[in-house]
This record gives structure tokens, C-alpha cells and sequence, in this order.
């Protein structure tokens, strides 16, 4: 049953790739306005799930972004509900203030005009990351790192209240990584998105998670931090790696 709390509620979710099942009867309701941090060994199901949340795949089940199906919203529709920053970027060859002006695209008319509040939205995104000095290079001269916080930039540009991220910290030092985990909670308290994360980085996980995903044999279990840190689920997840952590959920190495 839909809950006006739930940003997203998922029902029955299976996903199949290569025709081999991914997940399974998945069932999850995520709070409006939290971080949900998606956890699991590769091959899991982590990037499988956001890209059926953003429309990329096929699946069967039930999703409702904002108590609407997911199903039936128009392309429009869907992008400007929800918006997905890629583990990988495969745009090229174009200047970086360009590319952040095109996430508006959604909301502009035919001729593609951005309005004032357009640039407003467009200007906010660009000072809450921090990439003012990229903005006339090409992505073809960022690091991994800077290309990272553009899509980031532009994501925000899109002015979704739901936004995914696929394995954000990947190439982010640790200085970035803590700013990151700042601007996480920036984007949850001053912004008021839903955000859900995929990761396999544990110390962003008991930073900044409200709920934490398990992903375990096809199957998602949710949970509190607080739970996740007394029943060492972590470990359980990893059980394969003989992960262990102290108990503050930092990596014992």
C-alpha cells in the first residue's frame, strides 16, 4: 500500500539480464527525503536496480516514483521526476557549461530557450559542487574525479526530487570524498531530494545513510545503520571476503 511518505515504493520487482535473474520479488519503500545507500559484492544487482528505477531496463513488478507508476510516465514525465548520475560517463566533446545546460532540456519549449529561473537552477547546481573554474573546458580535459562532480552538477541542473548515483566516490580522493559526503547532506537537508546510492564504499555508508540496502542471493533486505553496525550485517553481505569492522563500521584492514 502507497504511503504519501514514500518517494519511491517498490512491489514485486524481478529483473532478468542475459536471461539470468538479478532480483528477485524485490519489495522496498523508500522515505522522501532520505539517503538510501544501496550495498552488495559486484554483480549483485546494485546498477541493475537504478537502471529499472530510471527507466534503462526492463523489469516486472511495480514501481511508483512520487505515487506515480513508473510505467506510465512520458519521457518528459519521467525526467523531471527522477535523475541518474552513471558510474561511468560516455559524453564527449563538449564544453562542460553545455553540457550542464542541456539537463534542463525536459523543461524547456521547442526551440530549447532556458529561462531565467532555468539559469537560476542551472547557476545553484554549478556553486553547490564547486566547478565554477570547469565550466569553458571540454569533459575531454576533466579527471575522472572532475567529470564526476559535472554529472553531478547537471543531475542537480535537472532539479528531480529523486536523484540516483552509481558508485559516486569511484575516482574521488579523500579530501573530495569527504566534501562529497557534505554535499550529500546538503542536497538532503536544503534541497529535500530522495537520493538512493550504490557503493562499495563502507565509510560513506555509515556517514551519511538513513537506510541501508542489503543486497544478498538476488534479494534486498532494508535496514537502519544502527542495525546494520549491531548485527554486523555488512560482514554477513561480504561474508565471502572476511570483511571485518570496528565499531565505528570503518574497514579493518
Amino acid at each position: 500500500m502507497e504511503n504519501h511518505l514514500d518517494s519511491i515504493a517498490i512491489s514485486n520487482l524481478s529483473i532478468h539480464y542475459k536471461k539470468q535473474q538479478v532480483l528477485k520479488d524485490v519489495n522496498l519503500r523508500l522515505q522522501k527525503g532520505g539517503i538510501h545507500v544501496l550495498v552488495g559484492p559486484n554483480g549483485s544487482g546494485k546498477t541493475s536496480l537504478l537502471n529499472a528505477l530510471s527507466g534503462e531496463i526492463s523489469y516486472s513488478g511495480s514501481i511508483l516514483l512520487e505515487g506515480k507508476e513508473q510505467q506510465k510516465l512520458s519521457k518528459n514525465e519521467l525526467a523531471q521526476t527522477l535523475s541518474m548520475v552513471h558510474s561511468t560517463n560516455a559524453v564527449h566533446h563538449i564544453q562542460v557549461e553545455e553540457f550542464i545546460r542541456l539537463a534542463r532540456f525536459p523543461y524547456t519549449n521547442f526551440l530549447g530557450r532556458l529561462s531565467e529561473t532555468d539559469k537560476e537552477i542551472i547557476h545553484k547546481g554549478i556553486q553547490l559542487v564547486g566547478i565554477e573554474e570547469l565550466l569553458s573546458k571540454s569533459v575531454d580535459e576533466l579527471s575522472d574525479g572532475e567529470r564526476k562532480k559535472v554529472m553531478i552538477a547537471a543531475a542537480l541542473a535537472q532539479d528531480c526530487p529523486i536523484m540516483l548515483m552509481d558508485e559516486p566516490t569511484t575516482f574521488l580522493d579523500i579530501g573530495n570524498k569527504f566534501l562529497f559526503s557534505k554535499l550529500l547532506q546538503q542536497m538532503k537537508l536544503e534541497l529535500g531530494k530522495t537520493l538512493v546510492i550504490s557503493t562499495h564504499d563502507l565509510d560513506l555508508v555509515f556517514q551519511v545513510a538513513d537506510s541501508v540496502l542489503l543486497i544478498q542471493d538476488q534479494h534486498i533486505e532494508q535496514h537502519s545503520v544502527q542495525e546494520v553496525r549491531d548485527q554486523k550485517l555488512i560482514e554477513k553481505t561480504f561474508e565471502a571476503y572476511h570483511l571485518q569492522l570496528d565499531a565505528n563500521g570503518k574497514l579493518i584492514l
